[in-house]
């Protein structure tokens, strides 16, 4: 199924499938537009394809987020400047958002690219760290999408019904006592954690206020970072060093 019968262009995808009934969903990439796909998933099949957006970020091809189904609606990130809730069965989109990046009361984004290198960047791609948090899963809970873009400096808590923001938190503020944070572990008992390099972070799902900071022992020298934990039991599970890290 690499090309359509209507010549439409070959699609890739950008992350694992999520499974829905006999459906398969996926964030794609056909040409420069990213879209939600569907397949059959007996066959493979291409059923239907929602396209999203085009354009709009830095990367080439974007760092792709697993989807997430609720009651029907997927819901599917692009970390390149769009979020979207799309009908899981007809792929009609319910709502979409070009997130914020930043936070709009500061009006910029932070970034180690000069201006020369950010307008030429459909041409040439570099490597080097994420600007933004390192890859997440989507998080949908208790009425709101929570999403971690790479391409952003904010932690967006959405309305599930509108998209709208309900709250949202600076991730890269130098302010902060747990410093940059990096990853979403998960969610429990209304509370939603991360991870800085250097810290455990709690903070409410409801309204996004910091609960506690937690400060964790620090990564092996030889890898960046720790990686992403989990929720296990009502627990906090992160990697140590040879060792598992559990927070009640």
């Amino acid at each position: 199924w690499n090309r359509t019968d209507d010549g439409s262009p070959a699609v890739t995808f950008l992350a694992a499938p999520t499974e829905f009934g006999a459906r398969l969903l996926l964030p794609g990439l056909r040409g420069d537009a990213y879209t939600l796909e569907c397949l059959e998933r007996a066959t493979g099949r291409p059923l239907w394809h929602a396209p999203l957006h085009a354009g709009g970020t830095p990367f080439f091809k974007a760092p792709g987020v697993p989807v997430v189904v609720r009651a029907g609606v997927a819901f599917v990130a692009t970390n390149a400047g769009c979020v979207a809730a799309v009908d899981a069965f007809s792929g009609d989109v319910r709502w979409i958002r070009r997130y914020e990046r930043a936070d709009p009361l500061h009006g910029f984004v932070r970034s180690s690219r000069s201006r020369d290198a950010a307008d030429q960047f459909e041409t040439a791609f570099g490597f080097g760290p994420l600007p933004g948090f390192w890859p997440n899963d989507l998080i949908v809970q208790d009425g709101v999408v929570v999403l971690a873009p790479c391409d952003g400096e904010l932690l967006l808590a959405l309305d599930v019904a509108s998209g709208e923001i309900v709250w949202f938190l600076d991730g890269t503020t130098r302010y902060a006592p747990y410093g940059r944070l990096q990853t979403i572990v998960g969610v429990s008992d209304g509370r939603l954690f991360a991870t800085s390099e250097s810290h455990l972070v709690a903070l409410d799902l409801a309204g996004g206020l910091l609960l506690w900071c937690q400060e964790l022992p620090p990564p092996p020298a030889r890898r960046l970072g720790r990686g992403r934990g989990a929720i296990v039991d009502g627990r906090v599970v992160l990697p140590g060093d040879r060792d598992l890290l559990v927070f009640e």
